[in-house]
């Protein structure tokens, strides 16, 4: 029966095969090689893509040192098989884990050196660090050269390698990925002459720090002999705004020949209203391409990329494309507000307004006198669950109303939910297996085995207790507003992502303050910019009365569980610990101290990966944890010997890739150990000013007047609405406070008001200031736990009817006790 199947098919039938146990891929090498019955009519195809990759054991918990390396499978292969040599004209080095495996493969020159390196027309390579080239043997080095000189290459893709490879190879190159590359010379590849010039008729590019200088290499045709006066395709990926300004200086270069232009806007660009450029010179446009994150925040909070896109669409001057297609990638969960409300959010409003105005610009037939699509497609990223549905509606309806309707194509690419897949042709789960199919290669990217599966169950963490929780089930539901809070966000900021330099640097940083002073807000905020901007980092947020995070007996085991996802390396180190010691659970009860929890689950593990070699997680940023509420904690004794054990780690260990970010009230147990040398100290109530909350007011009433039709009514007839004069006194009244301000304003905007309140926002404004709501029960809380100290209600009181304040030292000779009896209720309360 194999005889009669077409070639394609048996070709597509080993693509499919996968054999973990060595002796099975001994077998199915075997079989491989020697059947011609089954590999004969299809030997071409089979044989076209030879890839060196060794992720599959490098991911595994504990890598096999014993297992044969892809150079030595290479080499292997081709001496029981030469004729393998004939077929393969498509290479891939693939690099990018953990420590180089190209740098220590002593067999890689040799097995590819048994190929015909001359017919090799496509070569990938893919690195993981810059510097890694650095390390690569001569003969590595060599045999890459070789391969980028074959007269038969046409497709070259690299990854954090010199740019300077394209000095070596031929005019028949015509399709070039440029990803990271550094733009430098480097003193082993020299440049080798060419019969004509190199003229590329498709280029992807992209680099998040020098996408100038290596657009500078390309153009530089005088050193380079490089010509893009042919380019066909452009793909531009932004990684900055200053990416955007760079855009017109390549499309100069073929502003005749283009006809494909893909461009990835910054998702985080700062003014919509900026960072234009206009394709009109471009006469042979045809398609442009844009891929927008549409829910994606920027620094300050906005969600720009849809607004910019629709002002890039309208500010065109005239264009001549065909086809402009607009791929938007939606995260639900990072949006304000909810999609499916029939009264819908600020954002969504203003969502729906911007892709109203792009398609209307789009139908503006004087700019694109030749349009003939507006190509719409939906991508969702959302990990649990498919919201495309409810997105593909809303975009439906926001573009009903645009001049040419018949224009939008809308459609939806198939919802998957593992980040694995995103850029897969086909994908399966068997077994917690994942694998990718990608064009013609088969790249196994994980496998899951029982023991993977079973380290969560090992740990128990608290799947609520982090930056990532549903704040409404599991408070503080506490956020920034937009534009607040920016100067103390970004000075933590600062601190969590720079790299550690000295051993005298700070590893942990304590942000104390009052109640409702912002301090689980920032915090928030915090984790959720780090994970934005790829900074690995677990949280652990406390809060009083609830029955798992008012303890501190799973604090280690959750910091371990989301390590584990940022940072993959530590997992076979956590397992070895827990599995070693199962009391580090500490779960249902207490049987380990939490400072030796802390050193086994966290730090250890932690510091024994980055021992064993470069993490790429930890390339440019160290792991942050961050600690919120520690105060709310019960147990205040072991909260003290947290913090003994954390500094006496970063003593010992002051080169570790590790920041601690701390939130609390003044409170004795923590104040007396974090007023030490290792600690950057910061009060959050230094930042809290009345211009801060004067942004807040002024972010929150006027979403209440877009979306409340009694305030928009009020305004329309009476004007603004609080006048000037009404906040100045509301901002007075609010005294700093955030939580404060928060209240006030769920006070006035409530509609359903017990008691004989006035029914309107208006009315309710000038009773609010008045009242202090919202505020006595947390307050009452805290004082009920601290009335049995020595001398509250004295100390209290006296304080209460002050008119000014007065330092603890007069308080206390005022009352005729100590200065330390006044401090001990200060600092407990």
């Amino acid at each position: 029966m194999l005889r009669i199947l077409p070639p394609e098919i048996l070709s597509r039938f080993v693509l499919f095969l996968d054999a973990d146990d060595e002796e099975d891929i001994q077998a199915l090498r075997t079989l491989a090689v020697t059947s011609s019955v089954f590999l004969q009519p299809c030997r071409s195809v089979i044989f076209y893509h030879i890839k060196l990759d060794d992720m599959k054991n490098q991911i595994r918990l504990h890598p096999n040192p014993d297992r044969k390396s892809p150079g030595e499978k290479v080499l292997e292969l081709v001496n029981l098989a030469p004729w393998v040599a004939k077929y393969c004209k498509k290479i891939t080095i693939y690099d990018v884990f953990y420590t180089s495996w190209l740098s220590n493969d002593l067999k890689v020159a040799e097995a590819l050196n048994k190929l015909n390196l001359q017919q090799i027309e496509h070569f990938v390579l893919y690195r993981g660090y810059r510097t890694q080239w650095l390390l690569l043997s001569a003969e590595i080095k060599a045999v890459i050269m070789k391969i980028c000189q074959s007269p038969a290459l046409f497709r070259l893709s690299v990854r954090r390698t010199p740019i300077s490879l394209l000095g070596v190879v031929k005019p028949t190159l015509k399709h070039l990925e440029v990803l990271e590359t550094v733009a430098s010379l480097d003193g082993y590849i020299k440049p080798v002459p060419r019969d004509s010039p190199l003229s590329i008729q498709t280029l992807r590019i992209q680099h998040a720090h020098d996408l100038g200088g290596n657009i500078e290499w390309l153009l530089d045709s005088a050193k380079n002999d490089i010509k893009l006066d042919a380019l066909e395709k452009l793909h531009l990926v932004a990684t900055n705004e200053d990416d955007h300004s760079r855009v017109p200086i390549l499309l100069e270069a073929c502003k005749t020949s283009l006809k494909t232009f893909n461009f990835d806007p910054y998702p985080e660009i700062s003014d919509p209203r900026s960072h234009f450029f206009d394709i009109a010179e471009c006469t042979a446009l045809e398609t442009l391409s844009l891929r927008v994150e549409a829910t994606t925040p920027d620094l300050n909070g906005e969600r720009n990329s849809v607004q910019w896109a629709s002002n890039f669409i309208s500010r065109i001057s005239k264009s001549n494309v065909i086809r402009v297609h607009l791929l938007l990638a939606w995260e639900l969960s990072d949006a304000p507000g909810d999609i499916e409300n029939t009264s819908p959010s600020l954002f969504f409003s203003l969502l729906a307004y911007h892709l109203q105005t792009l398609g209307t610009a789009v139908c503006n037939t004087q700019k694109y006198p030749r349009i003939q699509e507006l190509d719409i497609e939906l991508k969702s990223t959302n990990p649990d669950g498919d919201d495309t549905p409810h997105i593909e509606r809303f975009v439906k309806q926001a573009f009903e109303c645009i001049p040419m309707p018949d224009l939008v194509t809308l459609r939806a690419q198939p919802h998957r939910p593992m980040e694995s897949f995103k850029k897969s042709q086909n994908a399966h789960v068997e077994q917690f297996s994942a694998y990718q199919i990608e064009g013609d290669f088969h790249s196994h990217l994980h496998r899951a085995n029982s023991e993977d599966k079973n380290l969560y169950e090992l740990l128990q963490p608290i799947d609520d207790a982090s930056h990532t929780r549903d704040r409404k089930r599991s408070p503080p539901d506490s956020a920034c507003m937009l534009g607040t809070r920016l100067e103390v966000i970004q000075k933590v900021g600062a601190w969590a992502s720079a790299a550690i330099q000295h051993a005298g640097e700070p590893h942990v940083y304590w942000l104390h303050g009052c109640l409702g002073c912002g301090k689980s807000a920032i915090s928030q905020e915090i984790g959720k910019k780090s994970e934005m901007q790829g900074r690995p980092v677990a949280s652990f947020f406390f809060f009083r009365g609830s029955e798992d995070r008012s303890q501190i007996w799973r604090l280690a085991t959750t910091l371990a569980n989301q390590m584990v996802a940022s940072v993959p390396e530590t997992a076979p180190f956590i397992r070895a610990a827990v599995t070693a010691n199962p009391g580090l659970k500490n779960f249902p009860e207490p049987k380990t101290c939490v400072a030796m929890q802390m050193q086994r689950l966290v730090y250890g593990p932690l510091k024994a990966a980055a021992a064993r070699g470069p993490i790429e997680a930890l390339a440019e940023h160290p792991f942050l944890i961050l600690i919120d509420g520690l105060d709310e904690c019960e147990q205040k004794e072991e909260v003290g010997e947290l913090i003994d054990g954390m500094l006496a780690f970063f003593d010992e260990n002051p080169f570790t890739p590790l920041r601690v970010f701390i939130t609390s009230r003044m409170e004795r147990h923590i104040q007396s150990r974090l007023n030490a040398p290792g600690v950057r100290s910061d009060n959050l109530v230094d930042h809290c000013s009345d211009d801060e909350i004067t942004k807040f007011l002024d972010v929150v009433f006027q979403d209440a007047r877009t979306r409340n039709p009694v305030i928009h009514a009020y305004v329309q007839e009476h004007g603004e609405w609080p006048t000037p004069s009404e906040k100045q006194t509301l901002v007075k009244h609010i005294g700093g406070s955030f939580i404060f301000a928060s209240e006030v304003f769920k006070f006035i905007m409530d509609p359903i008001t017990a008691g004989n309140h006035p029914t309107t926002p208006m009315s309710r404004l000038p009773l609010a200031l008045s009242m202090n709501p919202g505020l006595d029960e947390r307050y009452a809380q805290t004082l009920t736990r601290s009335e049995r100290l020595p001398h509250f209600l004295e100390i209290v009181s006296t304080i209460a009817l002050l008119r000014a304040p007065l330092p603890t030292s007069a308080i206390a000779e005022l009352l005729g006790i100590q200065t330390y009896e006044v401090v001990n209720v200060l600092i407990f309360t």
